[in-house]
């Protein structure tokens, strides 16, 4: 497969010099893989082009391209992903990425597996350990393979071949501007016109597709200050694969793991919960017309089954029935008393590795740490 790295560049010419220093030291394999950094408009866009036009790329082309007038995240990503009409597909990195040695050879091998796939929209790079919208530990249930599917799009990596891009471009989501989908978590509605991701979340959702993630990360993101970002953020830092490994093992679409776009587990042939509706995040509004309800919210409704807290991925609590008030599996059609609380066993499962000391210092300091940035308001 023909690859090009896009490097989607703001403003940031340290944080550009760092990703063009990991991708240089990655492995190519013998490939020739051309490099591409666009460059939008802004105050440091000409320090960033002297970085970019004075680097040495040995592996293919180098091509930078500085925007002359400002086009904002959106259409700037789109742009770049537009290369991919020039290649088989590309390698998207935003200038605040770090990426591992082995960042290409999983991206090529994962591309060639799931190309001809239309069930397969995007390729990612991340890997999660905490649930963004909730910020609570995820964890994916891990089977022979490197990669599981999940329905939450990836803009810190990401991958895409030449016909994902143009599916999605081809789409009725794609030209959308006002996107209000019950489907999509809360705070992603609330994202404004501008977020690209935005746009293909509801996709991924309209078409049911999925993106491949690694259960090891070949990036890691430092969520520097940005266009949407006010302050550096080290909460998305993950560990990454440090070695070069030469084969990677995929699964087909039926048996690889599968969660939803609220990282919420997708059961496959589980025939005690089919008709339920998963929500061990309690962040989900629409419950999919199901007549089950699993969830970790304490609901006015009938209580068919409870399961404790702790095992990890979450819902092997449910899989293996362990015992327990922290999981309820809820009779959506008949009303019922709420359960007692359950936020202790909870908290233990996300924090409990915290003393209680360290626990309240650590809440005291973000509460101060709070104030200032609103008092800096």
């Amino acid at each position: 497969m023909n690859f090009a790295i896009i490097i989607v560049a703001y403003n940031r010419p340290f944080e550009t010099q760092r990703l063009i220093n990991s991708i240089f030291n990655a492995d190519f394999m013998g490939d020739i893989v051309d490099l591409i950094i666009d460059i939008d408009k802004g105050e440091k866009q000409g320090e960033i082009s002297d970085i970019a036009n004075s680097f040495f790329w040995p592996y293919g082309n180098l091509i930078v391209k500085a925007r002359e007038q400002k086009m904002g995240l959106k259409s700037h990503v789109f742009d770049c992903f537009a290369y991919v009409d020039s290649y088989d597909a590309i390698i998207v990195l935003e200038d605040d990425l770090v990426v591992s040695p082995s960042f290409y050879l999983f991206a090529k091998q994962a591309c060639d597996y799931y190309r001809n796939d239309e069930r397969i929209s995007e390729i990612s790079l991340y890997s999660y350990f905490v649930n963004e919208f909730e910020s609570r530990p995820f964890v994916p249930a891990k089977v022979e393979y490197d990669a599981y599917l999940m329905q939450v799009v990836q803009s810190w990596g990401e991958c895409l071949t030449r016909s994902m891009w143009q599916r999605f471009k081809q789409s009725k989501s794609f030209s959308m501007e006002n996107i209000d989908n019950v489907k999509l978590h809360r705070l992603v509605n609330s994202w404004k016109s501008n977020s690209w991701k935005k746009v293909f979340f509801n996709y991924l959702i309209e078409t049911n597709s999925f993106v491949v993630y690694p259960y090891f990360s070949f990036t890691t993101n430092y969520t520097v200050s940005g266009e949407h970002s006010q302050r550096e953020v080290p909460d998305y830092h993950v560990q990454m694969e440090e070695g070069k490994k030469h084969d990677y093992l995929f699964g087909k679409y039926e048996s690889c793991i599968k969660y939803d776009s609220f990282f919420e587990r997708i059961f496959q042939n589980n025939s005690n919960l089919d008709d339920a509706c998963v929500d061990l995040y309690g962040s989900k509004t629409f419950y999919e017309n199901k007549k089950l309800l699993l969830s970790t919210r304490l609901l006015p409704f009938s209580v068919v089954k409870q399961y404790g807290m702790t095992r990890k991925p979450q819902e092997n609590n449910v899989i293996f029935e362990e015992k327990g008030r922290s999981i309820f599996l809820y009779d959506l059609t008949k009303k019922g008393k709420k359960p007692r609380s359950n936020d202790s066993s909870l908290l233990r499962n996300d924090f409990g590795f915290l003393s209680w000391r360290r626990a309240i210092k650590f809440g005291f300091s973000e509460l101060l740490a709070s104030i200032k940035r609103k008092l800096k308001r």
